[in-house]
């Protein structure tokens, strides 16, 4: 009678261990921006995360790069890329591209979060991105919370004040 109990509750265990392992090991979902951005090839390249990125010094937002910004570069390179064609595309109708946000912090928290104050500091853009460096495809690689945010300026010193990042 003991056998039993004891293979079921080992069952449970194992089962429950599969779930946790499915539910951990999941690839994060890829965001289909309107054109393909490979963060991978333009840092190969050399191009700095602040020329595509141009707000990240100078205010709270690191923004999005405009069409114009992308056209500098691709106005001559890869012109015969599909990608880049789309990029062309909405250039010629002079609209900018609806890029899709990766990383916002939730209205409902009120965080105040500055790039251009973090950028100051000395943190890499990859401590809150991850390798981009060795990304391909966009998503967000880091699932960012209070607490992480806290240990974070915990390691570094840096206050954690909460008017520091809410208002």
């Amino acid at each position: 009678m003991r056998r039993p109990a004891i293979a079921v509750i080992v069952g449970i265990v194992l089962l429950a261990a599969i779930l946790l392992f499915l539910r951990t090991s999941q690839s994060k979902p890829v965001v289909r921006q309107p054109v393909a951005f490979p963060h991978r090839t333009h840092l190969a390249n050399e191009i700095e995360c602040v020329f595509c990125h141009s707000g990240v010094e100078v205010s709270e937002s690191a923004g999005l790069p405009s069409v114009t910004q992308c056209m500098v570069c691709h106005q001559s390179t890869k012109t015969e890329d599909p990608e880049i064609q789309k990029l062309a595309a909405f250039a010629n109708r002079g609209e900018d591209v609806p890029w899709v946000r990766i990383y916002e912090f939730e209205r409902s928290a009120a965080v105040r979060f500055s790039h251009k104050r973090h950028l100051k500091a000395g943190v890499e853009c990859s401590l809150c991105h991850g390798n981009l460096a060795e990304a391909v495809e966009t998503r967000r690689e880091i699932h960012w919370t209070m607490g992480k945010c806290i240990d974070c300026h915990r390691s570094r010193q840096a206050s954690i004040d909460c008017l520091v990042c809410h208002k």
